[in-house]
């Protein structure tokens, strides 16, 4: 079985009283993503954009940019798995999870000050791995 999505969202935060735009609102976002089932198996992998926003700091508007990031994992669910029966264990499902495929760095938001702000970035391509049971 495989399945597709897509969203898109546009938004237009303001502050009124500075007539800047509303901190950490990107103006838009999108994403796609594919999503497989077989035998007990799943995978995915997403694409995920957000536009322009802002971060105040301190009271300067500082743009933190667009942004890129792309997931993918794959899991296989246990209906029975081994043990199972002796732990109680209705099922297990493990995952292999891949974040920022293309290891993709932007700022997350900035810290400090205005005349001297620091740079928070994103977390550089990671991996980690999942085990859950359900009793």
């Amino acid at each position: 079985m495989f399945s597709a999505y897509a969203n898109v969202g546009i938004l237009d935060a303001r502050l009124t009283s500075a007539n800047q735009p509303f901190p950490y609102a990107p103006h838009h976002t999108e994403s796609v993503g594919f999503i497989g089932r077989y035998h007990g198996f799943r995978g995915t992998i997403s694409f995920h954009e957000m536009g322009n926003s802002y971060y105040l700091l301190g009271s300067k508007f500082l743009p933190l940019g667009s942004r890129f990031y792309s997931n993918m994992s794959l899991r296989y669910t246990f209906e029975n798995a081994p043990l199972g029966e002796r732990l109680g264990f209705k099922k297990v499902t493990a995952s292999l999870n891949l974040n920022n495929l293309f290891d993709r760095r932007f700022i997350q938001y900035y810290s400090g000050s205005s005349s001297n702000p620091y740079q928070k970035l994103n977390l550089p391509f990671n991996v980690y791995a999942t085990v859950d049971a359900t009793f």
